[in-house]
């Protein structure tokens, strides 16, 4: 972590307090496909002191079945302002991710080419927008993702040397708002034999101009399930094709 007066916490540390732990419970969410989840995990946590500022702060590791899960905290009371984040993920030779920004399409290429994106109002640079999906030599899938954005900005990988990426926060807010329009009413369409032809509901629109919405993605900002109307009731599910308006 890089603080706003330009200190890096992590370069000189000494180590303050060192723990392990396993943990083992279930908890029921309020929704979702399963009404109990277990939270199995191992933890290590460092507690460490910045041995130039005396800033001390705290490294968690989380080891899950499914994955890793890392977590800086800033020890302490008062306040304090980051102003970059320095974390790098590094894969191996021949890894492909799949890179995209700003709901573009997902390009797949190597770690080091991820390619130089942005406009006058957005962050510049070979940045890419999390999740960020890794497809390994091995045959194994990765993603790297982020929760929660409460207090800070959300983060946003940058191409290094190599095979490297390097997450940081993002400054810039797009430029647009994603919505959805039709080009035309379905009693207008025809096919060539003459009959009606119902019409496409029209791309994702950001900035002026069109392009595919992103593969996984919900364009329209709302849960997948049974649509509502106004009045509550649940109404008929919309066909491919149905505009929305």
């Amino acid at each position: 972590m890089v603080r706003r007066n330009g200190t890096t916490l992590g370069s000189n540390v000494t180590v303050t307090q060192n723990q392990h732990w396993t943990t083992n419970t279930t908890w029921n969410p309020v929704y979702g496909r399963n009404s109990t989840v277990t939270d199995h995990y191992q933890e290590q946590r460092w507690n460490l002191q910045d041995t130039v500022s005396g800033v001390r702060f705290s490294v968690q590791a989380r080891a899950y079945n499914a994955g890793v899960a890392l977590r800086y905290v800033l020890l302490g009371a008062g306040t304090a302002t980051i102003s970059d984040e320095l974390t790098t993920f590094t894969f191996p030779d021949k890894t492909l991710v799949y890179s995209a920004r700003y709901e573009a399409d997902y390009i797949p290429l190597a770690p080091g080419s991820i390619p130089v994106t942005g406009t006058s109002g957005t962050d510049n640079g070979p940045l890419t927008d999390l999740p960020l999906t890794a497809t390994l030599p091995s045959g194994v899938i990765a993603c790297v993702c982020e929760f929660p954005r409460r207090s800070r900005p959300r983060e946003r990988p940058r191409r290094t040397e190599g095979r490297r990426t390097v997450s940081h926060p993002a400054r810039r807010r797009p430029a647009y708002r994603p919505r959805r329009r039709c080009p035309g009413r379905p009693d207008r369409a025809r096919a060539r034999g003459g009959r009606q032809a119902r019409a496409p509901c029209g791309p994702l629109v950001q900035a002026g101009r069109r392009s595919r919405p992103a593969p996984g993605r919900n364009t329209l900002g709302r849960m997948p399930g049974r649509p509502r109307s106004r009045s509550g009731r649940h109404h008929r599910h919309r066909r491919p094709g149905d505009c929305v308006r």
